[in-house]
């Protein structure tokens, strides 16, 4: 077909249908796309200005909270010509760096992970305050600057904070000097002035670097309007330690703790009652999961309530809480007053901060563990008290699954909520007879948390093991093979999550005594390498659970047992197979 008859062919379409509404509609549509073409044709030098002020008009209100670095005034009678350009440019690039250090926690810190649930305290700054080096410096095109530059003269009131700095010598000292000026701080319509110094020694210049990296720390408490900070020494502690923090949550490992909990010793040695620090503290303390840490980690979420942010008071209570409810729930503490006080922390975190997913979980988690501690206690309780027991474990019970739920809907990849679901429904289906119909519905909604968990973060190990058990118990209700198989697939993957995960090497012990009672070596050795990762001086709760977990399974397992395999047992603290001090009880 040729261009002509192409051109031609909707003019012969819309005159195919001549008085007909569809014709109509077409004819009017092309007369108007006809018009709009005309009109843009005559309006376009119009157009593209209007463009083009909208586009500098957009830049300016983006930059209206801006901050200018300008090139530093040299009066220390150096020959070096670039000096004050360089400082200008270092203090641009150490702001910048400081900045990235919030930037990447916040960005790791999206999703909550359940060993690091309470996230490192973050203060980045304020989302309006752009920083933007001068003209001089290079940051923007000549023409973008020079538009700019032209809108800020043309709209005084509307100028950027400047940042301008002088470096100078007075006799023995060489001083650097920066002014902060035309600053609006958050929530003020008022402008103000910051003047904020460095010292070091006159006629040595290698110290440059290190004074312009105080004032850069000095300059970013002043943008961010820190509470919580007095000492910028303590502040570039604190950043130090959250990077070390965030490289620990990345690769795990022991090096970058011991760094993170350096840093964070060194800022409270410079302000001993930093909250903000203590509160890191007691989150790198209590990520270890361990009986040794886990007390450290109570007296350093105490040390952060001595604080008037309201934030950050609700996460060191709930952090408090969860600590508490830990040294219950994993390192068998038998504290009576221990979930108490646990509950009590949370409930006021709750107070605060409703909102926060976070804080749902902790109060959820108290509410789980005081379940599980009135559902044992009833297990040997009298008649008349067993009831009442069983009653208010069944109302925290409740209370703690509708805590978990407004957690996740509070944050649908909250996958330590998801688990601990999993895991309290795991539990409340333990404690209900075989013959019991909600039991197998139980598992298995109990296997559909754990799903969720496994999902939201696949490296997850804890969801794994609870899914786990749940496989382990529905054998009662289902194929004993299958679930066996799936239990142990399971397992795997908690193990290769984090090998040294003591709780899912005991239950692997207990698969293999349920799959095979009348050979139960392997089982042992399960037993034993999950004994030997815990802690020998501060573990020793964690051991006699793990033991009371397997006693019962061991009734048709101990006759088979070598003698050999009791000495290597009773040489970790384990009597399960009898003799030395009793610990499966």
């Amino acid at each position: 077909m040729s261009g002509a008859a192409t051109v031609l062919l909707v003019p012969d379409l819309v005159t195919g249908f001549p008085g007909t509404p569809v014709g109509e509609f077409l004819t009017g549509l092309l007369r108007a796309i006809g018009a709009l073409g005309r009109f843009a044709a005559e309006q376009l030098p119009w157009l593209v200005a209007a463009a083009t002020l909208a586009l500098c008009l957009r830049f300016w209100w983006r930059r209206r909270k801006a901050i200018v670095f300008e090139p530093w005034l040299d009066r220390t009678g150096a020959e070096k010509a670039d000096l004050g350009a360089t400082l200008a440019s270092m203090l641009l690039h150490r702001i910048r760096e400081i900045q990235s250090v919030h930037e990447r926690s916040l960005r790791r810190f999206e999703l909550w992970n359940p060993n690091y649930e309470v996230p490192a305290f973050q203060q980045p700054i304020d989302d309006d305050v752009k920083l933007m080096a001068s003209l001089e410096l290079g940051r923007y095109g000549e023409l973008v600057g020079r538009l700019v530059t032209l809108l800020f003269k043309l709209l005084p009131l509307a100028q950027p904070a400047q940042l301008r700095g002088t470096v100078l010598t007075l006799g023995d000292h060489l001083f650097l000097q920066l002014t902060l000026d035309g600053f609006r701080p958050k929530g003020s319509k008022q402008r103000v002035m910051r003047v904020l110094e460095a010292r070091g020694k006159s006629g040595d210049l290698s110290t440059l670097p290190e004074l312009v990296e105080e004032l850069a720390y000095k300059v970013y408490l002043e943008l961010i309007e820190s509470q919580h900070f007095k000492s910028w020494r303590a502040f570039k502690a604190w950043v130090a330690g959250l990077a070390h923090y965030v490289d620990f949550l990345d690769v795990e490992s022991d090096e970058a703790w011991g760094k993170a909990k350096r840093c964070y010793d060194e800022a409270l040695a410079h302000e001993r009652n930093n909250a903000a620090a203590s509160y890191n503290l007691g989150v790198l303390h209590y990520v270890r999961l361990s009986a040794r840490d886990n007390p450290v980690a109570i007296e350093r979420f105490r040390g952060a309530l001595l604080t008037g942010d309201r934030e950050l008071k609700a996460h060191a209570l709930s952090g408090l809480a969860n600590a508490q409810g830990q040294a219950f729930h994993r390192h068998g503490v038998d504290d009576p007053h221990l979930l108490d006080e646990a509950y009590f922390h949370a409930a006021r975190a709750l107070e605060l901060a409703p909102g926060s997913d976070v804080v749902q979980k902790a109060y959820a988690f108290v509410c789980h563990q005081e379940s599980e501690r009135r559902a044992k206690a009833a297990a040997t309780a009298s008649d008349a008290t067993r009831a009442r027991l069983l009653a208010e474990a069944e109302r925290t019970r409740d209370e703690a699954i509708r805590h978990y739920r407004l957690a996740t809907k509070i944050n649908p990849h909250y996958f330590a909520a998801f688990n601990n679901l999993g895991n309290l429904l795991l539990e409340w289906a333990r404690r209900l007879p075989l013959d019991d119909a909600r039991r197998r519905g139980l598992l298995m909604e109990a296997l559909r948390e754990c799903d969720h968990a496994i999902k939201a973060r696949a490296s997850y190990h804890l969801p794994y093991d609870n899914a786990a058990n749940a496989w382990l118990e529905l054998a009662a209700h289902e194929s004993p093979a299958r679930c066996f198989e799936q239990a142990e697939a399971h397992l795997k993957n908690a193990l290769l999550n984090q090998p040294r995960y003591a709780e899912a090497l005991n239950d692997w012990a207990r698969l293999e005594l349920r799959r095979a009672p009348q050979e139960p070596e392997r089982a042992f050795e399960r037993h034993r390498q999950a004994l030997a990762v815990c802690d020998p001086e501060s573990d020793g709760g964690r051991k006699k659970k793990l033991c009371r977990q397997l006693a019962p399974e061991l009734d048709a397992a101990k006759a088979a047992a070598r003698p050999d395999t009791a000495s290597a047992l009773k040489a970790l603290g384990c009597s399960c197979l009898g003799g030395g001090e009793k610990t499966a009880v």
